[in-house]
């Protein structure tokens, strides 16, 4: 994937770049394409990064480059994939800018 900082639009950048087969492509092209389109960002998985500091790190990191990108954005939504933490005091998202959704399932038969 190439060099890119520890942010969410070095992070995409360098993603769109690498599965391009290698196009240059950097943050400005990324701003430049998300002030004209609507955007829906899916970051799935944050259950599996169990390392408590870096999981701070990154959900960090979603927030403010949330934010960030949303200041450019024509229209942007994140959505942030989780499995309910199994270990205590994991971080999680603030509810303040990003809304929790939980989904339940039951099985038939069972309350």
């Amino acid at each position: 994937m190439g060099t890119w900082e520890k942010i969410i639009g070095s992070f995409l950048s360098a993603l769109i770049r690498g599965q391009s087969g290698g196009a240059a492509f950097d943050v400005s092209d990324l701003h430049a394409v998300i002030r004209l389109s609507a955007v829906l960002l899916v970051l799935d998985g944050l259950d599996e990064v169990a390392d408590i500091k870096r999981r701070t790190d990154v959900v960090n990191e979603i927030s403010k480059g949330s934010e960030r990108l949303n200041s450019v954005a024509a229209s942007l939504q994140v959505v942030v994939t989780s499995r309910p933490a199994a270990f205590e005091n994991s971080p999680g998202t603030s509810r303040r800018n990003i809304p929790l959704f939980e989904l339940g399932f039951s099985y038939p038969g069972t309350n």
